[in-house]
């Protein structure tokens, strides 16, 4: 863990698994929003790692709005 990049999307991914341990219920569909958000992390942080940093930045930020959006609102 060298970069920002891994400290931040290490960080939301860490966040995101407390959130669906907390919130087992879901089905199916649950956990493939959190999975989603994971592999966004991963992607991120990749992009991030190789040198693009506006992109890793702005994929960040698609990351929080889809988590915020999809997996802490829970819409019906």
């Amino acid at each position: 863990m060298s970069t920002i990049f891994d400290w931040i999307t290490v960080g939301i991914f860490f966040a995101l698994v407390l959130l669906f341990l907390q919130r087992r219920e879901g089905g199916a569909s649950e956990v493939m929003r959190y999975g989603v958000a994971g592999i966004g992390c991963a992607v991120a942080n990749q992009v991030g790692n190789a040198g693009f940093d506006i992109a890793a930045w702005l994929m960040i930020a698609a990351i929080g709005v889809y988590s915020v959006r999809f997996i802490v609102m829970k819409p019906a």
